[in-house]
């Protein structure tokens, strides 16, 4: 960790203790997921009870966002 982030968890005593205060500082990684369209790509699936089109147009708009 970078000194400033040391200095602000450096009187957490246990590990549990240090993750529970960055996932409370940062997010859990699923919620953040929602914020990153790469991460969105990465677990974007083709199923087969959803219409194609639907599926081809939510991974045009997350290729999209990626753009931006």
């Amino acid at each position: 960790m970078s000194n400033n982030i040391c200095k602000i968890f450096y009187h957490t005593k246990t590990a549990i203790e240090l993750w529970e205060a960055l996932e409370i500082k940062y997010g859990s990684a699923e919620k953040g997921l929602s914020r990153y369209p790469c991460e969105k790509i990465i677990e974007f699936q083709m199923v087969d009870n959803k219409p194609i089109s639907d599926q081809i147009r939510e991974f045009e708009n997350i290729v999209y966002d990626m753009k931006l």
